[in-house]
């Protein structure tokens, strides 16, 4: 799915498998002083790159003060985003009570190595490096973490939206030495409670059921209807537009994910 850069009334700004399964998250409501916090990941597209293969797994909202950080998404395995498919659309990470409070760091961690597309078909391995303040690599892992400065306050009522926006125009990627050496990743915090009326959602996830006009999707702990109508985009689907049972699909939808129940399809791609 390749989107037009819809969300800037809001926000400021292949080999590797995309992964299908989603980390653990508590998709609760928020109890006591705590508050529940959904993540997003978003992108600003890089004109020499049509693919951008990342794979996430973790993301945390950090306390520089006191040097502690809350988990907010994270799996063991990875998932794996092509940020160009981002663009122009929030897609849902997860969601996870944590405490209410002012938050100053978001720490995003990646697989150290990426994999791009050029725009004369060449698929390379890039890997991140380490750049002071902003990026820290670990060889034993292979992982880095890019932390970014921000501004959230997370609030023991109603949910508080994080998204992490990739500027890849703004990256700089060495194909000869095949490494990172620059990335531009900013937060965007709508917020809390909203959604605007152009912004549009991704989901991903494996289909556990099949109805009439919809189909059921799990993804981190959370189960979602999707509904598909006249109106709906499908891509790679066969013969109809309705997925089958256990096929891994993203969805771009309207309605918010964070309330959970029923979702309108506006795309479908099989993954």
């Amino acid at each position: 799915m390749k989107k037009l850069a819809l969300l800037s009334a809001i926000f400021g700004a292949g080999a590797l498998m995309v992964a299908c399964g989603g980390g653990g998250g508590d998709t609760t409501a928020a109890t006591g002083n705590n508050g529940v916090v959904a993540a997003y990941v978003t992108d600003i597209p890089a004109d020499q790159f049509p693919v951008f293969n990342v794979t996430l797994y973790e993301l945390r909202l950090c306390n520089s003060t006191d040097g502690t950080c809350q988990t907010v998404f994270s799996d063991q395995n990875g998932v794996t985003i092509d940020l160009t498919d981002v663009n122009g659309v929030l897609r849902y990470l997860g969601q996870a009570q944590i405490p209410a409070g002012t938050y100053d760091k978001i720490e995003v961690v990646v697989g150290q190595t990426a994999q791009v597309t050029d725009n004369q078909g060449n698929t390379n391995n890039v890997t991140f490096t380490d750049i002071p303040n902003l990026v820290s690599c670990d060889a034993q892992s292979q992982t880095c973490t890019i932390s970014v400065s921000a501004n959230v306050t997370v609030d023991a009522n109603g949910v508080t939206n994080v998204a992490v926006d990739f500027n890849l125009a703004n990256f700089n990627v060495d194909l000869n030495s095949g490494q990172i050496t620059q990335v531009d990743v900013q937060p965007a915090t709508p917020g809390q409670g909203q959604t605007g009326t152009n912004v549009k959602f991704e989901i991903a996830g494996v289909v556990q059921s099949v109805g009439n006009g919809s189909f059921t999707v799990d993804w981190n702990g959370q189960t979602f209807t999707i509904v598909v109508d006249q109106n709906t985009v499908c891509e790679d689907m066969g013969q109809g537009c309705m997925p089958q049972q256990g096929w891994c699909v993203s969805a771009e939808v309207s309605g918010d994910p964070t309330q959970g129940g029923t979702l309108t399809a506006i795309e479908i791609e099989r993954e």
